[in-house]
């Protein structure tokens, strides 16, 4: 393990390097010009002088080759301005951790600082930043196909998937991998739009699904057996096998004493495609209380309480 600092050092050369020194020196020459220009003329008692020609729109061919020139330039420092804000919250979220020494292929590293270019608003910036110091700290961990999907995505399939992302539930094996991701449909079935009261529809899982977030069987199951205490026999009625990770949280099933610890519990509802799951390690979730109760609820009319885990030892209710 080294410096995430050293390593995103060596990975921001390569994305200046695809930016072009030319590029990055004159955005910041002309931003610096700028501001002074800005600064004298507050300073100044004279108010700057504006010809009646600059007000005019160019007449000849000369005059609109200059605006084009001028209007591709300002274009290209705000794209060679995004990606170094960017780089400076990937710099912040990296601060004092230590990550494995391995790099992203340049081909990678291409695609990222084609896509972070157009991070037009502070908060797609924000999510490249994530994405970036992501794939820093565990990499591999975000594809090349995810990087492509999220430059596409449109900011209302970005909300809906911040919102899915937000109920789903999702069991991590000891390696890393996902052996599920899903949001539970409840007791009913997403493709009848049963999650419709908890904002996501059922044309809402169509337009996730064309982005390839969400699989297009909505109401696939998996075994959440694994994640209920005393599953497996001689097994302490407080211990689970697995647990589920819901809004940040390890969790796990207590049963009651009606309910079998043994017996399959199938868990339905729409699972994340790899894409999705990829990209969701970086979504800031939001509050979704109502899903929250809906969800305790369903386990509860199945004989079982969601509770607090930690390492495989379930914590009591109230904990």
């Amino acid at each position: 393990m080294v410096p995430g600092i050293e390593v995103l050092g060596t990975i921001g050369a390569q994305i200046l390097a695809h930016l072009g020194t030319s590029s990055v020196n004159g955005m910041l020459k002309r931003r610096k010009e700028k501001k002074k220009e800005l600064e004298d003329a507050e300073s100044s008692d004279q108010p700057v002088a504006v010809t009646s020609r600059e007000l005019e729109e160019p007449e000849n061919l000369a005059g609109v080759l200059e605006r084009i020139e001028q209007l591709e330039q300002r274009q290209q420092d705000e794209r060679v301005a995004n990606v170094l804000s960017v780089l400076e919250k990937t710099v912040e979220a990296l601060a004092d951790k230590e990550v494995p020494g391995q790099q992203p292929d340049s081909r990678w590293v291409s695609v990222f600082t084609e896509s972070a270019q157009h991070a037009s608003t502070d908060e797609l910036r924000d999510t490249w930043a994530r994405i970036l110091a992501g794939e820093t700290e565990r990499p591999g961990s975000i594809s090349i196909r995810t990087l492509n999907t999220l430059d596409r995505l449109d900011q209302a399939t970005a909300r809906l998937f911040r919102r899915l992302c937000s109920m789903a539930s999702y069991i991590l094996l000891p390696n890393g991998e996902y052996l599920d991701y899903r949001v539970p449909s409840l007791e009913g079935s997403a493709a009848n739009n049963s999650l419709k009261n908890y904002g996501i529809t059922f044309d809402d899982l169509n337009m996730m699904n064309e982005h390839g977030l969400v699989i297009s069987d909505y109401n696939s199951w998996q075994d959440y057996g694994l994640c209920i205490a005393g599953h497996i026999p001689q097994m302490p009625l407080n211990q689970t096998v697995l647990g589920f990770i819901y809004q940040g949280k390890d969790r796990g099933l207590l049963p009651d004493g009606e309910r079998e610890p043994n017996q399959e519990f199938r868990v339905s509802g729409v699972a994340l495609t790899r894409t999705g799951r990829e990209l969701a390690r970086v979504v800031e979730l939001e509050l979704v209380p109502e899903y929250d109760q809906a969800l305790a609820a369903y386990f509860s009319k199945e004989g079982l309480t969601m509770v607090r885990r930690r390492g495989s030892f379930l914590q009591p209710p109230d904990a």
